[in-house]
């Protein structure tokens, strides 16, 4: 059952929804780029802070969307 979905809009107008459902804490859709398959999933801005490395900025505050949730994009493992 789709609990969100994601609308991804590649800057010129085009969009692409994918719906997310959960999957362990986070909601999540398996998807693939160039052949490659990828985790999208949604998670709250203060997990994204804390608990994942995204830049070396010690600063570093990632946006996100009016509820306090943002996105990562990961390859699955090998």
């Amino acid at each position: 059952m789709t609990e969100h979905t994601a609308t991804i809009d590649d800057g010129s107008g085009r969009t692409v929804r994918i719906p997310l459902v959960h999957d362990g804490e986070f909601l999540s859709a398996a998807i693939k780029i160039d052949g490659v398959p990828y985790h999208l999933e949604r998670i709250p801005k203060s997990v994204l802070g804390s608990q994942y490395i995204v830049d070396d900025d010690p600063d570093y505050v990632p946006k996100s969307d009016q509820d306090g949730f943002c996105y990562i994009i990961a390859p699955f493992s090998e």
